[in-house]
């Protein structure tokens, strides 16, 4: 994209959450970037057990930090066999791990605290909070759940970083994450980001036609 379009950061650096933006918004022009590609390193510490607060946390971080409208996301796992943990330090497990823990031995931890629990009663949810937060100080934020089961018998094929693919089974389309679309995987999210309104609000708020080139790097609201 041209230097003179409208950029917004998504603050993470997996160029899946880049993707999803990109295809939400791609008839917009806005050039979605990540931390890493406008120099940014450090990294908010969100230690909230609330995914909204986490949310936000990283998005004004961002924010301040690249005076760039910013959109942030804050997950929580919740497995109600396990009373709702690992909650929102997936990675970590509260506390057990340290987030450099590898994909193998994350997802042996889950299966062995899984072991014993009937398949009926594998179930678990994803909690998802999205936050907007832009120089001008307004701030907008949207959370929803998916719930989904666990398997039995894990897959060896998930990407890497998403040890969780590897066991998750879509109870809306009845299969597994891994054989499902790009689509099918994005449904949710996708329809739920659009129930948030981002699109039209950036639309709106930045006076962007669609696909048509703006002179504004940062987005200044009109």
């Amino acid at each position: 994209m041209a230097d003179g379009e409208c950029k917004i950061l998504v603050a993470s650096n997996h160029p899946l959450k880049k993707r999803l933006f990109e295809l939400l918004l791609q008839d917009l022009s806005i050039q979605i970037v990540t931390p890493k590609e406008i120099g940014i390193v450090e990294e908010p510490r969100a230690t909230s057990s609330n995914t909204t607060k986490n949310a936000l946390t990283k998005a004004r971080f961002f924010c301040a930090q690249s005076g760039l409208a910013t959109i942030a996301d804050d997950l929580s796992l919740k497995i109600d066999a396990l009373g709702g943990a690992p909650g929102v330090f997936v990675r970590r497990w509260g506390g057990h791990f340290d987030r450099l823990i590898d994909d193998e031995a994350w997802l042996k931890y889950l299966l062995k605290k899984m072991y014993d629990v009937p398949y009926n009663e594998r179930t678990a949810q994803w909690e998802v909070s999205w936050a907007l937060v832009r120089p001008d100080g307004l701030e907008k934020t949207h959370t929803f759940t998916t719930e989904f089961l666990i398997t039995e018998v894990p897959r060896k094929d998930y990407p890497p970083g998403m040890p969780l693919a590897a066991v998750r089974w879509n109870l809306e389309k009845h299969k597994h994450f891994l054989d499902m679309s790009e689509e099918e995987r994005w449904a949710t999210q996708m329809q739920e980001i659009k129930n948030w309104n981002i699109k039209k609000y950036l639309k709106e708020s930045y006076g962007l036609p669609s696909a048509t080139p703006r002179n504004s790097q940062n987005c200044a609201p009109k």
